[in-house]
């Protein structure tokens, strides 16, 4: 009796082993087929695409071969089509692409801004009237902590790291842009973008690759309507576009801050952006 007991459990454990070694088969074979098929397909285009544009707003979908040519037994030429959309749809890349649009706006007057307060502190240090380093002074900090909060603000929103996604995002942020100048509430937001390319894969154990960088080019910008965001521009800080006089100060204005050979010609390079001779003669009769 138990012995009938036994070879009943052991017929159980075999029959439920079997669908598991039946799928580590298939999983073998699938392997097997993947690496070693003689063309690129469709998949193999999609797992380096899927790295290329490896970005958590975005992903890849529709990639599809349109062409192919053999070069040699192990170099593929292929053309290929696929889709980069924004997840979310159209109400998040309308945030995105207006906000976005309102940080980089502001990146300009600020980083000039900085660039004025930097050389001031220098002057001030040359002369004499301060010690230290243009870190330590406060405008010089205050301008800083604003470009560094835009940049890390950007970065936020827009967290792709790789230059082709960067790219494409960029076109449809151009293509927002230009909608948005009709000033209405709704406009067309880009959602995604059609792309074709054109490379070639070589053949490796775990299956095709590209073995150079393809050529992409923008098909078509597909845009749904959907609201746009407004947001109020910050005025650029006073006096961020030097003169011509102020980039380029006569000798003698240098020379009135008492500066030595070196430190004038250390702040010529610097482009300064101030009357150096209201800031430095106002001793003067």
């Amino acid at each position: 009796m138990r012995h009938q007991t036994s070879k009943r459990i052991d017929s159980l454990t075999t029959l439920q082993q079997q669908p598991f070694r039946h799928w580590l088969t298939m999983l073998a074979i699938c392997t097997c087929l993947s690496a070693c098929s003689n063309k690129p397909g469709d998949t193999d285009i999609q797992q380096d695409l899927a790295a290329t544009y490896e970005c958590p707003i975005l992903k890849v979908s529709d990639v599809k071969k349109v062409d192919g040519a053999e070069v040699d037994s192990k170099v593929y030429e292929v053309a290929f089509t696929y889709t980069v959309s924004i997840k979310g749809g159209a109400e998040a890349a309308g945030k995105m692409f207006a906000e976005w649009s309102h940080l980089d706006a502001q990146m300009h007057p600020t980083q000039l801004a900085l660039e004025k307060a930097q050389y001031e502190a220098d002057v001030r240090i040359a002369s004499g009237q301060v010690g230290g380093n243009r870190n330590a002074d406060p405008e010089v900090r205050r301008l800083s902590q604003a470009k560094e909060q835009l940049e890390n603000r950007i970065n936020t929103l827009v967290p792709c790291q790789n230059l082709e996604a960067l790219s494409r995002l960029q076109i449809m942020r151009t293509a927002a842009e230009e909608a948005a100048k009709s000033g209405q509430s709704q406009i067309a937001v880009p959602v995604a973008i059609k792309v074709r390319g054109n490379g070639h894969m070589g053949k490796a154990e775990s299956g095709w690759h590209f073995v150079d960088t393809p050529a992409l080019s923008t098909v078509e910008v597909v845009t749904e309507t959907a609201n746009y965001p407004r947001f109020k521009q910050a005025e650029a800080p006073a006096n961020t576009q030097p003169s011509d006089a102020e980039l380029d100060p006569p000798p003698a204005q240098l020379a009135s801050i008492a500066a030595t050979p070196a430190d004038a010609a250390n702040a010529a390079d610097n482009s300064p952006s101030f009357d150096c001779a209201r800031l430095c003669c106002t001793n003067q009769p």
